[in-house]
């Protein structure tokens, strides 16, 4: 191994070390999928790794791995739904976006993110959502407190998170934008 290589792989390490909770971040608060942000957080270290071992010289490697973070969930968002054009935001948008994501996020519960879109929803779902996932009520003890029966908490509760899943997926696309 050269020289050459043996600091690239100590600088990538460094580098790797400095930057994955951020990028890691960018994809889960886009995605909200644990297995997806993982995926797409590798890609990028491994497309870094792969242009560091080109030895071409880089400028800026955090401005390099956020036009590889663009890229990929530009792919991302192709594959999934079947896109031609995804709207995005400049590099220097990238950075801004990881870092108020960051502050955004890590302050907040699971259950104050949550909120957040069943604050959305229709009356119904919204009462009913806010209830089994913010109060843990079991169905049962929701159909009581509404006087009605276990099946038409469960067809509603359904529905609202397939309207969830919407509302978070129109957000995104409206950030994109």
């Amino acid at each position: 191994m050269s020289k050459y290589m043996k600091s690239n792989k100590k600088s990538l390490e460094q580098f790797y070390e400095a930057h994955i909770d951020k990028v890691y971040r960018y994809f889960y608060m886009r995605c909200l999928n644990k297995s997806v942000a993982e995926d797409l957080t590798s890609e990028c270290f491994i497309a870094l790794a792969e242009q560091m071992d080109k030895e071409t010289a880089m400028e800026d490697k955090t401005k390099y791995l956020y036009g590889i973070m663009r890229n990929r969930w530009n792919s991302y968002l192709r594959e999934k739904y079947n896109l031609k054009v995804v709207y995005t935001d400049s590099i220097e948008n990238i950075a801004l976006a990881v870092e108020e994501d960051a502050r955004e996020w890590s302050g907040q519960s699971l259950e104050q993110r949550v909120l957040k879109y069943i604050e959305k929803l229709p009356k119904k779902q919204r009462e009913i959502a806010y209830q089994r996932l913010i109060l843990k009520h079991t169905n049962k003890e929701i159909a009581a407190a509404l006087g009605t029966d276990t099946n038409y908490v469960k067809v509603t509760f359904r529905r609202s998170l397939r309207s969830l899943e919407r509302i978070i997926e129109n957000s995104d696309n409206e950030v994109k934008r």
